[in-house]
């Protein structure tokens, strides 16, 4: 009986010692985890605290540098909340408002500040804002603002620039840029522009009628030696006159054409004209001139048409055309053609002479251009007489343009609208 008593003892006993080492077992692992927790804790806060301190760093160099360019910015900056409310903007805002220290307009919008001196700009921003849909998008608009109400009025280009983040918007950035002087220069001048072309139509008005009458003595004058027998010497120089004479004719005319071109002065009466009936005017006005000059004329024409046009401008594109087709042609001659094309028609008109070179053909009919080479820089050729073709023929709504390729001649293409001829 005692012996049984204990053999159960000691069975009690060590299952109360495989007990307490499994609970001991546990409490290890359970320290083991606690310690692994702290440790994955105090690399966490680290991190988190080291992230803060990058972030906070990095805002920090942010603020400065806006805070430098808000400083030094010539141009007038806002920066806005998702409420339009004012975040940030450059002093020159502030001296030009009259506003003596930000906290006065920082819980107030973008709206209510520009109300107060430009009511119906605020009304545009607004509309802008509300209209923008992707960050990219950026409004600009045009306007004359007297910031601060100081009878100074200023013109502004505005660019208005909305923030989204994850879709939402997110504020927007205001970018003023005063181009007051720009636009005062510009008008200057403009100004001195409309002078010179008012001084120039003068001048061409005044050496008109001269020019005229020394053209026409110099003609009698060439009779004259012709008649009494002058030496071939004084009547080359009689010669030599009178050409130089209708070469400052045509400036003149030309000088006088631009700027009525310039000033909306000129007067255009375009009306149909009959390819056939324009080839014979053509031919009479021009086969003379080139005879004397050794060169031939020859024109051409498929069925005939009716082209739209003012038959007193279309002398001026034609006289400036083959003018200066002689005077690059020293043999050969002038052929004119016209024919259909498409809904239009072109009358084309070729020359034999030394042609063009590949980079002066695309600049041929700006104003004052001259050709470098065999086709610039000679006496007379003041650079408006393709000008004046050009600006003619679109006010025919028909327009211009040339082929050409040095010593292959030089193709003058004139487009106009055309009818069948009734």
């Amino acid at each position: 009986m005692i012996e049984e008593k204990n053999a159960g003892g000691a069975g009690s006993l060590e299952s109360h010692l495989a007990a307490l080492e499994k609970e001991n077992r546990m409490l290890r692992l359970e320290n083991t985890q606690m310690k692994m927790a702290m440790e994955r804790s105090s690399l966490y806060n680290l991190t988190k605290d080291r992230l803060i301190e990058v972030v906070t760093a990095e805002k920090t160099k942010q603020e400065k540098f806006m805070g430098r360019l808000l400083e030094n910015s010539p141009d007038i900056i806002l920066t806005l909340d998702r409420q339009y409310r004012f975040v940030n903007c450059t002093d020159v805002f502030l001296r030009s408002a009259g506003i003596a220290d930000f906290g006065l307009i920082k819980n107030l919008t973008v709206f209510d500040v520009f109300s107060a001196f430009a009511p119906d700009t605020a009304a545009k921003m607004r509309t802008a804002l509300e209209g923008l849909c992707e960050t990219n998008d950026t409004v600009i608009m045009g306007e004359v603002l007297d910031i601060g109400k100081n009878g100074r009025p200023r013109h502004y280009e505005i660019h208005i620039t909305k923030m989204f983040e994850r879709g939402e918007p997110d504020g927007a950035i205001l970018l003023l840029i005063d181009i007051t002087d720009v636009i005062r220069a510009k008008e200057e001048l403009e100004t001195i522009n409309a002078a010179m072309k008012e001084l120039i139509a003068n001048i061409s008005h005044d050496l008109k009628t001269p020019l005229t009458v020394m053209s026409v003595n110099l003609e009698e004058l060439s009779n004259l030696v012709r008649a009494y027998g002058g030496g071939e010497e004084l009547i080359g120089k009689v010669g030599a006159a009178w050409r130089k004479n209708l070469d400052l004719q045509r400036i003149t005319q030309n000088l006088l054409e631009v700027s009525r071109i310039e000033t909306g002065r000129s007067i255009y009466n375009p009306d149909w004209l009959s390819v056939s009936e324009l080839m014979l005017k053509v031919q009479d006005r021009y086969e003379d001139y080139l005879e004397d000059k050794a060169l031939y004329l020859n024109t051409a024409y498929g069925k005939d048409m009716s082209l739209w046009l003012d038959e007193q401008k279309i002398w001026s594109v034609f006289d400036n055309v083959i003018y200066n087709a002689v005077r690059y042609t020293a043999k050969g001659g002038i052929s004119i053609t016209a024919a259909e094309d498409g809904a239009n028609a072109t009358v084309i008109i070729r020359d034999t002479g030394s042609g063009v070179a590949p980079a002066d053909l695309p600049h041929i009919f700006e104003r004052f251009y001259k050709a470098s080479g065999a086709r610039g820089g000679m006496a007379g050729d003041s650079g408006l007489g393709l000008y004046i073709v050009k600006s003619i023929m679109e006010a025919f709504e028909g327009s211009v343009s040339a082929k050409s390729a040095p010593g292959k001649g030089t193709s003058v293409i004139l487009t106009f609208k055309r009818r069948a001829q009734l």
